[in-house]
């Protein structure tokens, strides 16, 4: 019998990977009860999201033990298997970084935070030997991103967006966004084995 639950073709998430992704869903919680403009599901902007991943994501709340978190402290990067994952990917990423300049433009982000894949840690070290099969860490982010964001919003943004991208790589972009905004909102409800 076939699945109807949607696959990802670029991550896998773990059980011991909870209390990271809880974590996170403890920082986004923190930052709707700490600024009115993001209180009822309205969009936290993506500067705030990257940070997190890149210079303050903590276990504990001592600014000066702050270490940084990654994405991979919440997923973890697959292979593509064949050449029509592959291409898929290499689609997404072109989408991805789309989304990411799109945002930029918005002035939702710092232009800094470039989707160069230069800054900060770019690919799992799995996938060191040949990141072409495989998303780097400044994707993930941009994902990650979606993943915070309403179902609705995601999809709008998502769909909305001018690009060239295929009705089907978009689908996946979102498919891959949704299956980690559902495990970041089961993080708190889930205990390992």
């Amino acid at each position: 019998m076939a699945s109807t639950q949607p696959a990802s073709i670029l991550y896998r998430s773990m059980m011991n990977q909870n209390r990271k992704r809880r974590l996170y869903k403890e920082y986004i919680s923190s930052l709707r009860d700490q600024h009115d403009e993001f209180r009822g599901g309205k969009d936290i902007p993506y500067d705030l999201i990257r940070p997190y991943w890149y210079k303050g994501g903590n276990d504990n709340n001592n600014d000066n033990n702050r270490t940084p978190s990654s994405v991979w402290d919440i997923i973890i990067p697959t292979k593509v298997r064949n050449e029509e994952e592959r291409e898929l990917l290499r689609k997404m990423r072109l989408l991805l970084a789309d989304l990411h300049r799109a945002t930029v433009a918005a002035g939702n982000d710092d232009p800094s935070n470039n989707d160069d894949d230069n800054s900060g840690e770019t690919y799992h070290p799995s996938m060191a030997s040949d990141p072409s099969v495989s998303i780097s860490a400044e994707q993930t982010v941009v994902i990650i991103y979606l993943a915070t964001l309403s179902r609705d919003r995601r999809y709008e943004i998502v769909t909305n967006l001018e690009c060239d991208a295929s009705d089907d790589v978009r689908d996946q972009v979102l498919k891959e966004s949704e299956m980690i905004a559902s495990a970041i909102e089961v993080s708190d409800k889930l205990t390992s084995l």
